[in-house]
């Protein structure tokens, strides 16, 4: 069971969460549940989680718990917080699609949680890239969960580029990068 932690001082939401009504079922335990920025520190240094939702009134708040996520919980996945039952089902089934993918072990390497973040980041943008990703609010709640630091609401450019064939190869010995370095 994944274990989560609900930060909010929203009537709605807390409503919502509370309604939940069997949380084993879909995976998770009941979550713990604080109201404020040092609620949540608090918490997190006494309980693991694997994921946190964040609903709060004042944006202040929420950027304190944000930054502090960013330098002591890097990888903890941050998933939004409906404010009904079926909202929280859909969100939590989305967070368990990278908690299972984060969990796995499918090596005998040495296991690295922000690697395989990364790699879900990539996925996330090679879907999105390639037009399988049109919802704009299921965009950011991916990018937040997967703690993208890129923005939803800022303009990109999207440049295709081919390799030119062998015989007329212009860029040999003049470009030495490969895909990962391409990606960043």
């Amino acid at each position: 069971m994944y274990k989560l932690l609900l930060v909010s001082d929203r009537d709605d939401v807390l409503n919502a969460f509370a309604a939940v009504p069997n949380w084993e079922r879909i995976g998770f335990r009941a979550p713990h549940i604080r109201h404020d920025f040092e609620g949540a520190k608090q918490s997190l240094s006494i309980h693991h989680a694997d994921g946190i939702a964040i609903a709060v009134r004042e944006e202040e708040e929420k950027e304190k718990i944000i930054a502090y996520l960013r330098k002591y919980f890097p990888t903890l996945p941050v998933f939004q917080a409906g404010t009904s039952v079926e909202e929280i089902v859909l969100y939590l089934n989305e967070l368990k699609t990278v908690l299972n993918r984060l969990r796995a072990d499918f090596s005998s390497d040495t296991f690295n949680e922000a690697e395989v973040m990364l790699e879900c980041r990539h996925d996330l943008f090679r879907k999105l890239v390639s037009g399988k990703i049109h919802d704009p609010k299921m965009l950011y709640r991916h990018m937040r969960l997967l703690r993208s630091r890129m923005e939803t609401d800022r303009p990109c450019i999207l440049i295709e580029m081919a390799q030119p064939s062998r015989e007329s190869d212009i860029l040999e010995g003049r470009w030495q990068e490969t895909n990962e370095q391409m990606e960043r």
